[in-house]
């Protein structure tokens, strides 16, 4: 697998981050064994704890 295109699928994949609470992007790209792209990003997510008063 080409560097630069697992970088490029990278940038890509971070744009579609969702991290609204720390604003830090993060996008994975690894090369499968059999010339596949697995990737990757982070989604935030925040819950309420309702018995907390």
């Amino acid at each position: 697998m080409d560097h630069d295109r697992l970088i490029s699928i990278d940038r890509r994949t971070m744009e579609r981050a969702y991290a609204l609470h720390s604003g830090f992007r993060v996008g994975a790209a690894v090369p499968g064994s059999d010339s596949s792209v697995h990737a990757g990003c982070n989604v935030e997510n925040e819950s309420k704890d309702e018995s907390r008063s």
